[in-house]
């Protein structure tokens, strides 16, 4: 009897604690993405804009006039941290085609990416 009660004990505590890790990486989710991912609609950034997320918690980049925010991505990144991170804020359109000279990315990286887009970059 008390195996089985310690036993669910742990269920529901390991339960909760999950629970509680996936309610707190939603909420790290900026205002911005909660929006888009609501209601589907992309946001046009401007170049202003762009320049505000420079940092590796904060990192957006420019593709092919498309705004990514990858900064859930950087800490994964096949390449490093560093391979990415230096375009924060910036257009990156060239390192991603080339990739240090290896081509462009597989169609599975820019698949990836679609994932991540915030919207076009637009010019005001």
């Amino acid at each position: 009897m008390n195996k089985k009660l310690l036993l669910i004990s742990i269920l529901i505590v390991l339960c909760l604690s999950i629970l509680s890790f996936v309610i707190y990486k939603k909420s790290q989710t900026t205002p911005q993405n909660n929006l888009q991912e609501a209601t589907g609609l992309q946001t046009e950034v401007t170049l202003s804009d762009l320049r505000t997320h420079i940092t590796p918690d904060d990192c957006w980049i420019v593709v092919d006039n498309n705004v990514y925010n990858i900064s859930p991505y950087i800490s994964v990144h096949p390449g490093g941290r560093e391979a990415i991170t230096q375009y924060c804020g910036s257009d990156a359109t060239e390192a991603f085609q080339k990739r240090n000279e290896k081509g462009p990315h597989p169609k599975n990286a820019s698949d990836f990416l679609n994932t991540l887009i915030m919207g076009p970059m637009v010019t005001k």
